[in-house]
């Protein structure tokens, strides 16, 4: 258990550093002026954001017992399916908070 702990914190570490590197683009004064620096900001950016998403989840998934996503799909698990639900919005608009 302390490894998936330990991995989870290497793993936090990294999203951490990965989200603020954007970000210092913008702290210097960057605003993209073009029709196609805006897609492109906003296409790294959500990409960005939904890579975030699906490692927390992942992260979530391994420091609790047993697999969420069989208990979902497997067994139909609606309580499962609500909770991960639950757990996606949640780490969803920590990531809109950090990267807005």
């Amino acid at each position: 258990m302390a490894q998936k702990v330990r991995l989870c914190a290497y793993v936090l570490g990294f999203l951490a550093i990965a989200a603020a590197s954007p970000l210092r683009a913008a702290d210097a004064g960057y605003q993209p002026q073009t029709f196609s620096e805006q897609l492109v900001s906003s296409v790294v950016y959500c990409g960005l954001g939904i890579f975030m998403a699906i490692i927390g989840f992942r992260l979530f998934d391994l420091v609790t017992p047993g697999k969420l996503d069989k208990e979902i799909v497997e067994k139909q698990n609606m309580a499962a399916g609500i909770m991960a639900a639950a757990i996606i919005l949640g780490i969803c608009i920590i990531v809109a908070s950090v990267v807005a």
